[in-house]
């Protein structure tokens, strides 16, 4: 009959080729053979995270951090259990927890900058997206993920900046001009805008949220409303403009490819 460990090898190898019903399997096995081995409880718990049962995944996570694997993989998968949960301060907890262990992590510190966005702490956001991105300048993600967090600050140049590099590295990704065109429109400078919300809309012609904004900014400019001073956003209702912002970040976390690597 097979030791622990060598279940606990078939169930990361099952793991790695997301085999998950089979990972789960062998790594039930391992926890039968021994309830307290925290290597299989914390399989368990990165399997239940994928099949979105988010409560048993903190629960299994959290008994193997209890006996003895309080690694920076663990901490991590918690952190997105928690937030998975919407646990925020708890993810965040977990995630500066990760981060002590493993400082140069690009991918602990842009899921601690969504975090951080998610609660409204938009500086500490900015600089945990730009830690990330030192150590991975050509990430699309954090970029995009930086850029939308500067729009939600108002800082519209350094977030049509990032969507910039963020379309050079992706150019068929709509999100990018999409952000663009909102830092524009923000920025009166309705022109433009429209012409980033067709390259948009161009590169996603079922999305309906996009042809109505460019639908109605385009009606604004036919009605010879002009180009308002810099800075004024005219043209959007500050209601809209924090229901178009919340629903790009909104679009952003759904397109985000962040994996339990470890």
């Amino acid at each position: 009959m097979a030791g622990a460990e060598e279940i606990l090898k078939k169930g990361d190898e099952a793991y790695r080729q997301k085999n998950y019903t089979g990972a789960f399997s062998f790594y039930q096995k391992a926890a039968e053979k021994d309830p307290s081995d925290a290597a299989a409880h914390s399989g368990l718990g990165r399997v239940y995270f994928r099949r979105k049962e988010i409560p048993k995944a903190i629960e299994e996570l959290k008994a193997a951090i209890g006996m003895g694997q309080d690694d920076a993989p663990t901490y991590y998968a918690l952190g997105l259990a928690y937030e998975g949960n919407g646990e925020l301060g708890k993810a965040l907890e977990c995630y500066d927890n990760a981060l002590d262990m493993k400082p140069d992590s690009s991918q602990i510190l842009y899921s601690r900058g969504i975090v951080l966005a998610a609660m409204g702490s938009y500086d500490e956001a900015v600089v945990s997206f730009s830690g990330a991105l030192e150590v991975n300048p050509d990430n699309p993600e954090a970029l995009l993920q930086r850029g939308n967090t500067l729009l939600l600050a108002e800082s519209y140049e350094a977030a049509i900046e990032d969507f910039r590099r963020a379309a050079d590295l992706k150019p068929k990704d709509a999100r990018a001009y999409n952000g663009i065109a909102i830092a524009q429109r923000e920025m009166g400078l309705l022109s433009d805008a429209v012409e980033s919300y067709k390259k948009a809309a161009a590169l996603e012609p079922g999305n309906e949220k996009l042809k109505k904004s460019l639908d109605n900014l385009s009606r604004e400019l036919r009605r010879g409303e002009g180009r308002p001073a810099k800075g004024t956003g005219r043209g959007v209702g500050l209601g809209q403009k924090a229901e178009e912002l919340e629903e790009e970040a909104k679009r952003l976390r759904l397109h985000e490819e962040r994996r339990l690597r470890w």
